[in-house]
């Protein structure tokens, strides 16, 4: 019968007990194991470390004093001996620290090993925790409660969990931060019945002690840091329970407990500091929960059964009491709430301003939106994540109100404005703001802060002195790696590195100076930027936050402070165009952060983008389905569910349009460049109707419009009009009137009451060409064609024939003008005549006179000396005087007449003859001496 009896046995159910249980054990001593893996790799680590740095001590020392005997068959001085012994000296750090690398990766490959088993275990322990959760009904069991207990905080494990820490297990039990066994000891509480969960719970076994320290680690963390990984660190470690899910998130340190806040990665509930919710029960602060107000708080739209309450996404701005501003969750999480309105944040520093954005779905369009500009501080505009707006205080009992649909009669929507705080003015634990006394009275703040809390101070207690050492000249810091830890010196001078204790595990890393922009050393972070600089930074919670004009000097205690980028506000590198004009529109340049996703690579997400809109330009920005308008100005938006929707001109644009093929009345295709001239006055209109661009809107409307109109005209009306600007109406006569009549009329008013729906004004419309399609119209083509090069012959014709008249007149006005040159010319020649015959009849008369005065002068002047020589010679007495006179007068005589004279006497008939014949001698002498001369 025992044989058969076990298959009429009833199955007995699954006890959990023994189940969670044996994996509770199984999970303390793979803890256990793993604690010890990493104790004997610190012991084998510092062993060795110690052991092989005193032999390489050792055996330098007696290399140093030549104690070494001779290691080769070489002579002790020779090069060879000297080399191989002094190889050790050399080789043997790197060897060291090899080998020491070799067994802190066999120590690291049996802990992965240890930690994927204990990750496994911890799998099954969950899966195994939600079966019990299953099988008992916990999920609706737990919304049966949260829907009619008396209020939110009526639970007293809730209580429990919120108001008194949850000290971890010491020993190996406690998890590290992202381990999630709380489970079984306090999620299953609140739901499984109360003697099976004690049940459950009293089951799991208490911890193992953690494996006793010996002298040499205690050597070890003294000299190399205690090991926060260790059982003992995790023993003064408390956890961080989901006030929602009560789902593990972390340990924290016993000094941050009271002001730790964070938002659960699995349900996002937002949970308060400790402090927050212990001054509001002493009724001093607002609480920043959600869970805060009562259930008569709730949205009359939202549904009873549904959950209500989500967090804030990251990036959302909190309140200056530390708490996240908070809203209701819609009956979607994707679609809000129906009558409510989304809003968004627009901050302008130095001050924040929260406009309620115009909602796409309004029957009307609210205009007051046009004068939506800013006028405060340098135009700089943040864009930031709040998604309601808090409608009164919690404890009045009062809920979050979503704002009602901005409606045209609503006077105040605009005016509904809100503060929020700047990430710098809130507390943060160790985050201090650069104020005016510079980054040394911030880092004396932040160096005091860390004191009060029993941390580390980072400000280092060193002496400079003046005569050696490393220097710190005024205007720089020094950094100090102190067993990986900062130390900072503030002092100008220098720092000797003696006496030993000075430097005894610690590292001069350089200086920085005291205006850098951007100093990053061992968790420490300083930022400073200047007027026309930005820093984005993201902190330990991946919050991102943007920096400008002011600084600030963190120090992260978990996680890291990031700075992402540093942005020139006035030069961004990316140029944002009209696609269809080309104008710029603006610039912009977006910040990108790398994360690790769950395959292990790193991507790029974007977590702030920059906005330059220059004067006339403007910017939409888009949160679900609201618009807002965002003017000219610098700008940046860090929230994630904000969106850049276009940019705009407000300026006149013009643009070329061709159309598509028209047909005329008779059924001849047509097609048109038209063109356009406009101007954007309301881009929330264009940008609601769904267009990115004004030319987008105005072209289905032309091409319907000019469809309309060519439709009720002939081809024949269309061709004889070549030009069809708006030049050619003034003459009712054409023959094209009503085409051109219907193109000013009709066209351009029906296009501008199309564009004011848009937001667009029409400016002008022309048509600046058209082509003629088809059979018809290439045959008519032909013809006007043949018609116009006849028109075009017989205006040459008659453009030579008036050439020419223009020529003959030319020539004839040329001999005209001859003629009367020639008149002139002759003219000018008889008078010329005339007057020099004048001349010349005055010159000879005065010539005559002159010469007539002159033989009278000269007469008269012979005459008196004739009478002078009478008188002179009439007053020589003796008579050979007078013979000799004679004589010379005679021979003054004979003298004038020439050596040529021939002298003849006059005496007789013979001397007649003789004197015929000297004559005629006389004359042949003359005539030789002549031809000889």
């Amino acid at each position: 019968m025992g044989l058969f009896s076990g298959w009429f046995k009833k199955n007995q159910p699954e006890d959990y007990e023994q189940a969670l249980a044996a994996l509770a054990r199984d999970i303390q001593k793979r803890q256990t194991h793993l604690s010890e893996i990493r104790l004997r790799e610190r012991r084998a680590t510092l062993l060795f470390s110690v052991y092989a740095l005193l032999l390489w001590i050792i055996y330098t020392s007696m290399w140093y004093k030549d104690f070494i005997p001779t290691l080769t068959t070489h002579s002790r001085n020779s090069q060879f001996e000297r080399t191989v012994e002094a190889v050790p000296v050399f080789v043997g750090p790197i060897v060291i620290l090899f080998i020491r690398r070799i067994v802190q990766i066999w120590y690291t490959r049996i802990g992965d090993a240890e930690e994927k088993a204990l990750v496994k275990l911890r799998k099954q322990q969950q899966d195994k925790i939600e079966e019990v959760k299953q099988k008992t009904n916990y999920y609706s069991m737990r919304n049966l409660i949260e829907r009619y207990e008396g209020g939110p905080r009526s639970n007293p494990t809730r209580d429990a969990c919120c108001s008194t820490p949850t000290r971890s297990a010491s020993g190996p039990s406690a998890h590290p931060p992202n381990a999630s066994t709380a489970y079984a000891g306090g999620a299953s509480a609140d739901a499984c019945p109360r003697n099976y969960v004690s049940r459950i719970a009293a089951a799991i076994v208490a911890p193992l002690p953690p494996p006793r320290k010996q002298w040499f680690d205690k050597l070890a963390d003294a000299i190399l840091g205690d090991d926060d990984s260790s059982a003992t660190g995790a023993a003064s470690r408390y956890a961080l329970i989901c006030q929602k899910c009560f789902a593990h998130n972390g340990l924290v340190k016993e000094s941050m407990w009271e002001d730790a806040q964070y938002v659960c990665p699995k349900c996002g509930y937002f949970n308060p500091s400790a402090r927050a919710l212990r001054q509001l029960k002493e009724g001093k602060k607002k609480s920043p929960s959600p869970d805060s107000r009562s259930p008569a708080g709730q949205s009359p739209n939202t549904a009873p059964g549904a959950k209500g309450q989500f967090a804030p996404p990251l990036g959302v701005p909190v309140k200056a009491d530390g708490g996240a501003a908070s809203a209701e969750r819609p009956q979607s999480d994707s679609e809000p709430t129906e009558g409510a309105s989304m809003s968004m944040e627009v901050d302008s520093l130095p001050t924040h301003t929260r406009i309620a954005s115009h909602h796409p779905t309004n029957d009307h369009y609210n205009p007051r939106f046009n004068h939506i500009m800013s006028s405060v501080g340098d135009g700089t505009t943040v864009v930031d994540g709040h998604v309601s707006t808090a409608g009164a205080s919690a404890h009045n009992g009062k809920g979050v109100q979503f704002d009602e649909p901005l409606k045209p009669g609503r006077k105040d929507g605009i005016a509904n404005f809100t503060t929020t705080v700047d990430y710098l003015e809130e507390e943060r634990p160790f985050f201090v703001k650069i104020g005016k006394d510079g980054l040394i009275a911030a880092l004396q703040k932040l160096d005091k802060q860390l004191k009060n809390t029993g941390r580390g101070h980072v400000l280092s207690r060193k002496v400079p002195t003046d005569w050696i050492g490393k220097e710190v000249t005024p205007g720089q810091i020094g950094l100090i790696n102190h067993g990986g830890l900062p130390k900072i010196l503030t002092r100008p001078g220098r720092y000797p590195g003696m006496p030993l204790r000075n430097w005894w595990a610690r590292k001069w890393i350089g200086t920085c100076g005291l205006s850098d922009t951007v100093i990053q050393f061992g968790g420490l972070t300083v930022v400073q930027v200047s007027q026309n600089q930005a820093a984005v930074v993201s902190d330990p919670q991946n919050h991102v936050f943007v920096v400008k004009n002011s600084g600030f000097v963190a120090y992260a205690i978990e996680g890291t402070y990031n700075v992402l980028s540093i942005v020139d506000q006035t030069h961004l590198p990316t140029v944002i165009k009209d696609p269809i004009t080309k104008v710029t529109l603006g610039w912009s340049h977006e910040v990108t952060m790398k994360s690790r996703t769950g395959t292990g690579t790193k991507q790029d997400y974007v977590v702030a983008l920059f906005l330059n809109i220059p004067a006339n330009n403007c910017a939409i920005l888009q949160k679900g389905d609201d618009l807002e308008l965002l003017p000219a100005g610098q700008h940046y938006i860090t929230s994630p569910n904000v969106t850049l929707r276009g940019m705009f001109t407000l300026g006149e644009n013009q643009i070329e349009m061709p159309t598509k093929d028209i047909f005329t009345r008779d059924q001849v295709p047509v097609s048109l460049t038209i063109y356009l001239k406009w101007q954007l006055t309301e881009p929330l209109k264009l940008t609601t109707h769904g267009y990115n661009t004004p030319y987008d809107a105005l072209r289905d409307k032309t091409q319907s419009i000019l469809t309309q109109i060519v439709a009720h005209l002939d081809y024949s009306s269309m061709v004889k009009q070549r030009s069809l600007g708006p030049d050619n109406l003034d003459d009712g006569s054409d023959a094209s009137s009503a085409f051109l009549d219907a193109l000013r009329t009709r066209a351009m008013d029906d296009l501008h009451l199309a564009a004011l729906e848009y937001g667009i004004i029409m400016k002008d419309l022309a048509v600046i060409d058209r082509q003629f399609k088809g059979d018809i119209a290439s045959t008519m083509d032909k013809l006007t064609t043949r018609a116009l090069q006849a028109q075009v012959e017989a205006a040459n014709v008659d453009r030579e024939n008036s050439n020419k008249i223009k020529q003959e007149e030319g020539a004839l006005a040329v001999a005209r003008i001859k003629a009367q040159a020639q008149n002139t010319k002759a003219d000018t020649e008889a008078y010329s005549i005339v007057a020099a015959a004048q001349a010349q009849a005055k010159r000879l008369q005065i010539e005559a006179e002159a010469q007539a005065k002159a033989t009278r002068l000269t007469a008269e002047a012979e005459a008196e000396a004739i009478r002078l020589r009478a008188a002179a010679d009439a007053a020589v007495i003796d008579q050979f005087a007078r013979e000799m006179e004679l004589r010379r007068n005679e021979v003054a005589r004979v003298k004038a007449f020439g050596p040529k004279a021939v002298f003849v006497p006059t005496d007789g008939l013979g001397s007649q003859l003789g004197s015929s014949m000297v004559t005629g001698m006389a004359a042949g002498l003359g005539v030789l001496e002549t031809r000889k001369g």
